[in-house]
């Protein structure tokens, strides 16, 4: 935080872009009305409660989950509707639900604290085991506790006291939860600012699928803050100006306005071919995390996928607990087939596996990796081709789905976190194996792909000479070269400044 004349300054981290100017709101957060400690005399009618609001939370749920599906008309998906899916699962989860029959029937408690009580003793087991992502699930029983919760105490701000002052108003917390971010949305704030946070936890996915101008990391700004403070979001760098003035509103207002403008004004003109004010051609490409994404992108004139990242297959879904790598050969290669047909014929450049880091790693990989990360993990440890060339099978599948998928000839592979020429060599060796594998009728129907290297390490750039004369392209991973270059881990908050 800085100050200037009584204006104060927060840098956050990024989570979903656009601007908000308008009033800060730090609302009260009402505690659990659930506990009533009365023996109820009427199981069935506690239980009936029950299921009548287990209907309205699903019904909630679906509204949500379609409304999210049309925004991806307008925006790539960000995985919202897999979370949804996902609090569906739960909510309808045969033990939960079996759980809170017992405690209404046997025990002779109330609906709302049977509900309460299941997810608790659920949440202690998850909240106790090692593997960060199973405990982050703990917030997913969180969500669907308050939906339910919401539903059998009628109280739809359940989290928030006067939920109806929250609309057009930007709302700051201290730590970003799933369930408020879906009642925020439905209260209508026009931005989210929280205290703590990532841009991979549940929390993100969800303020990034409802389009809400959001920043996290920003700490001390709830501190900071008056009843009365105006703000200026710039959710785009992440910057939270707070009590700005008159003349500060004005120009960020018309700020706003203007970028509406060019936004309408870029999506008429988005399939024009791009040229250089001097006349010269360029090709435009769109970094991609799922097919959704392809199809948004070339939709509104990408005119190819330059990377399409893999690592988003692994993560945790409505199917999966934990991340765990797709080791379906066949779903593999329909995942990249299908890519590369939205593509219409033009270049889809997937880049492998690239997990560690600030990549959480597949769940299903093998006792010998673990070992490894455990010597080395972190942003210098097991990572990106390093992890590929100690778990073979993983990179095997991943080059045998995308040779089978690669029928047009327009899907290159793209190998991530290089800083030898030997990684290149091997990845080589490994993909020319795969491909005689073949039979020769398959040979003669598929193309061989293109191989190609990230350059986002200072040694692949000392490098850079000898890794163009093993590779057939290159790719400039600006983000974690800068990393490295200067030292500056990009998603740490009071450094964000320096990540220039």
């Amino acid at each position: 935080m800085r100050a200037t004349s009584g204006r104060k300054f927060f840098q956050g981290i990024p989570i979903c872009d656009g601007l908000a100017v308008g009033q800060l709101i730090v609302p009260a957060v009402q505690s659990n009305p659930n506990k009533s400690g009365l023996i109820v005399i009427a199981p069935d009618n506690e239980w009936e409660k029950y299921n009548q609001a287990k209907r309205r939370a699903l019904d909630q749920i679906r509204i949500l989950w379609q409304e999210i599906k049309t925004r991806e008309n307008h925006q790539p998906n960000t995985g919202g509707r897999d979370l949804l899916g996902c609090y569906s699962s739960l909510i309808e989860d045969e033990v939960l639900v079996q759980k809170i029959r017992t405690l209404v029937f046997d025990d002779a408690i109330g609906a709302a604290e049977a509900v309460a009580k299941a997810f608790k003793d659920v949440r202690d087991v998850i909240s106790s085991m090692q593997n960060p992502h199973i405990r982050e699930k703990a917030l997913d029983l969180d969500a669907c506790e308050d939906m339910l919760l919401s539903e059998l105490c009628n109280t739809h701000n359940f989290r928030f006291k006067n939920g109806a002052e929250l609309k057009g108003k930007v709302v700051a917390v201290h730590q970003p939860h799933p369930q408020e971010i879906i009642q925020l949305h439905k209260a209508g704030i026009i931005g989210i600012i929280a205290e703590t946070g990532s841009k991979l936890c549940h929390a993100a996915i969800l303020a990034k699928s409802f389009n809400i101008p959001t920043v996290f990391g920003a700490s001390g700004l709830i501190r900071a803050a008056s009843k009365s403070s105006h703000l200026i979001l710039d959710a785009s760098t992440g910057l939270v100006s707070l009590n700005p003035s008159r003349s500060e509103l004005r120009k960020a207002e018309a700020r706003k306005a203007v970028s509406l403008m060019l936004q309408q004004k870029l999506k008429a003109s988005a399939q024009s071919i791009a040229r250089t004010q001097d006349g010269q051609r360029m090709l435009v490409f769109a970094n991609a995390e799922s097919l959704i994404d392809s199809r948004f992108y070339t939709n509104t004139g990408a005119e190819g996928i330059g990377l399409l990242r893999t690592e988003f297959l692994h993560l945790p879904s409505s199917e999966n607990a934990v991340p765990s790598f797709v080791t379906s050969e066949e779903s593999l290669k329909t995942y990249f087939q299908s890519t590369a047909e939205v593509s219409n014929g033009r270049w889809v450049t997937v880049r492998l596996l690239d997990c560690g880091g600030d990549k959480p790693f597949p769940a299903n990989y093998t006792q010998a990796a673990k070992t490894s990360l455990n010597d080395s993990g972190g942003v210098f440890g097991l990572r990106g081709v390093r992890f590929l060339l100690s778990e073979r099978s993983i990179l095997q599948a991943q080059l045998r789905s995308i040779i089978r998928a690669n029928a047009s000839g327009n899907i290159r592979v793209l190998i991530p976190f290089v800083t030898d020429v030997d990684e290149i060599r091997l990845v080589k060796s490994q993909l020319r194996a795969v491909w005689e594998e073949l039979t020769e009728s398959e040979r003669c129907t598929l193309h061989f792909p293109a191989l190609g290297a990230m350059i986002e390490t200072p040694a692949a750039v000392q490098l850079l000479d000898f890794i163009t004369s093993e590779c057939d392209f290159v790719s400039i991973g600006s983000n974690d070269l800068t990393q490295h270059l200067l030292c500056v881990e990009r998603d740490k908050p009071l450094m964000a400044g320096q990540f220039s």
